[in-house]
C-alpha cells in the first residue's frame, strides 16, 4: 500500500490518496488525527469509494499500515 501525502512543515502533514494493488483512491476527508505514544501518526480518513480507514504512519520504519474501520 502507498499513501500519497501533502507535506508542508513535516511528513506526513495529511494523506491525500491511497494506492492499493495499483488502484488509486482519493481521500475526501480526514475525520480525525492523533499521535500514539510510540510516535506513530494516525489518521482516520473517508475514501471516495465510501470506506473509512485508519492510516498509521510509523516514522522509525517509514511505513504505512491501514485498518479498515467497520461501522456498526
Amino acid at each position: 500500500m502507498i499513501v500519497e501525502c501533502h507535506s508542508g512543515y513535516e511528513y506526513p502533514e495529511y494523506p491525500q490518496v491511497v494506492v492499493e494493488e495499483g488502484t488509486r483512491t482519493e481521500i475526501i476527508r480526514v475525520a480525525a488525527e492523533w499521535l500514539s505514544e510510540d510516535g506513530g501518526k494516525h489518521f482516520q480518513v473517508i475514501l471516495a469509494d465510501g470506506r473509512t480507514l485508519e492510516l498509521i504512519y510509523t516514522p522509525h520504519q517509514g511505513q504505512w499500515t491501514a485498518i479498515e474501520v467497520v461501522k456498526v
